[in-house]
């Protein structure tokens, strides 16, 4: 009778005994929780540069490595936006911080679009697909300086900066100032003619002598609208046109407040800031914020003006302005029909 008494209780508090030593056990023997996450290599594709016919330089940096080391990294490019290691690509093992490699066997006169990439166990990460548009061909003046050409539309550019100092007939065009046409080089630093060309004044654009080489024009106002047009307009198409690395331009956020829109160079144009050029008390303005073009075309209200097309990097609207005609602007040229 005692025994049956006790029993109950007995089995009650041993079952209890047996509840927390197995909680305890399991607190104890519960494995550290594993990281189970797997992130891919983040990287960074910087715009190309040293762009050719047939050829191009591209860059990138890796910023993180991911969950496990980079076993490849390289750049894969298409006509596609979002290319991938499955199209043309360049192999390597970097696996970390900057790189770059040479992109080869290019078509000419074609957009791309170029990214990085970096491969680790988790897979392959890319960075932001950029375009790059490859040159036509090239052209020489009469003085032996060779110029990249870009098709754009309907019409063939150059896609750089006039710096020739003879007219086609060989007369040399003027360096000092005068009634006539001459030219200017910014701060007289032969190191910026070589760069950003050379800054002539309409005068010198619109010699009878012909600054151009052969089966070249200066484009008229109506053949840049043309150009601006078939990019999208004049309040879009400036990033499109102008040289997309910002090795040359002084940031714009230092002058204009409202830059938003970062350059992409697609159309192949590349337009460098070469400022401006006059005699004046400050002779020489604007070198790495500013890049104007000359037209053929006058003003339409004053004798002393002509037309240019002007443009700010980070800046999307192309500005259509009047000028003094003996002011010093950078030319690019357009093939003749």
């Amino acid at each position: 009778m005692k025994k049956m008494l006790f029993q109950p209780r007995f089995l009650s508090i041993f079952m209890l005994c047996l509840f927390l030593i197995s909680c305890s056990k399991s607190e104890d023997d519960t494995p550290e929780e594993e990281n189970t996450d797997i992130v891919t290599p983040t990287i960074v594709t910087n715009y190309a540069s040293c762009i050719d016919i047939n050829s191009a330089t591209a860059s990138a940096s890796i910023s993180e490595t991911g969950s496990s080391a980079i076993t490849a990294s390289g750049f894969c490019w298409s006509t596609s936006q979002l290319p991938t290691i499955d199209d043309s690509k360049t192999s390597g093992s970097v696996t970390e911080g900057d790189f770059t490699a040479s992109l080869s066997n290019l078509s000419s006169n074609t957009l791309y679009y170029v990214r990085a990439y970096a491969t680790n166990g988790a897979g392959t990460g890319y960075g932001e697909a950029v375009p790059l548009k490859t040159y036509t061909g090239q052209i020489t003046d009469i003085d032996g300086n060779t110029y990249f050409t870009v098709t754009i539309g309907n019409q063939l550019w150059t896609a750089e900066n006039l710096k020739v100092r003879h007219y086609r007939n060989g007369d040399e065009i003027s360096s000092t100032e005068d009634d006539g046409g001459n030219y200017y080089i910014y701060d007289n630093d032969e190191n910026n003619a070589s760069i950003y060309g050379l800054l002539y004044n309409w005068y010198a654009a619109n010699d009878s002598r012909n600054i151009c080489p052969e089966g070249w024009h200066v484009p008229t106002a109506d053949e840049w609208d043309v150009l601006i047009e078939y990019l999208g307009g004049f309040d879009v198409a400036a990033p499109k046109l102008c040289e997309a690395t910002g090795q040359y331009w002084i940031l714009p956020e230092t002058y204009y407040s409202t830059s938003t829109d970062i350059s992409t160079n697609e159309s192949g144009f590349t337009a460098l800031p070469a400022g401006i050029a006059e005699y004046a008390e400050v002779p020489y303005q604007w070198l790495g914020i500013d890049a104007g073009f000359w037209t053929t075309t006058e003003s339409t209200s004053s004798s002393t003006h002509a037309q240019l097309r002007d443009m700010v990097w980070g800046i999307a609207k192309v500005y259509s302005l009047n000028h003094f005609k003996y002011v010093g602007h950078s030319l690019r040229l357009i093939k003749d029909n």
